[in-house]
């Protein structure tokens, strides 16, 4: 599953840590930030941390970016995808 969101040409902005040198507010708005590399290396033990992680990024793309705004449009793909594939996995 995160392979595919990773591949996803909207997870560009979602696929490594925000770089605070380019967005220096980010880290003042956003408290324990996460994003897809750091999800790949957390070693989920159950379904539920990763979809919580999940719910995390999506949430904080929300609470940082203004609507409509590039990151909010990609975000709102991103999670529609997730939504879809998360539905086939755990059903």
């Amino acid at each position: 599953m995160l392979e595919k969101l990773r591949a996803h040409p909207d997870a560009l902005y979602f696929l490594e840590p925000v770089d605070g040198t380019i967005v220096p507010d980010y880290r003042i708005k956003i408290k324990n930030p996460i994003d897809l590399r750091t999800m790949q290396t957390k070693g989920y033990t159950n379904i539920s941390e990763f979809e919580a992680d999940m719910k995390l990024l999506f949430s904080k793309c929300k609470t940082y970016n203004t609507k409509h705004s590039q990151g909010d449009m990609r975000d709102a793909s991103l999670e529609k995808l997730f939504k879809k594939e998360w539905g086939r996995e755990t059903s």
